[in-house]
């Protein structure tokens, strides 16, 4: 694995660690954080309307307690550490 891929994947472990630690306390702010991330990570700027299925399909997921499928998403999503 490349430098800068494993720094982005601490990030990604660090940052997730902390907002899905509380997400019961408000999963659409934690699904809009979670998308702000994998487009930082991934230098993307989402439409408008791919954003809103992408949060959509997140949020769905948050609520439904899948916290540990997050990250893999996030890779598969924002094709992460290609």
């Amino acid at each position: 694995m490349r430098l800068d891929n494993k720094i982005k994947s601490a990030t990604l472990d660090t940052a997730l660690k902390f907002m899905l630690n509380n997400s019961k306390k408000s999963l659409d702010r934690d699904a809009r954080n979670i998308l702000e991330l994998g487009c930082t990570l991934s230098g993307q700027h989402l439409p408008e309307k791919e954003a809103g299925a992408l949060y959509e399909e997140l949020y769905q997921m948050l609520s439904q307690g899948k916290q540990s499928l997050v990250k893999d998403w996030m890779i598969q999503q924002f094709h992460l550490f290609v």
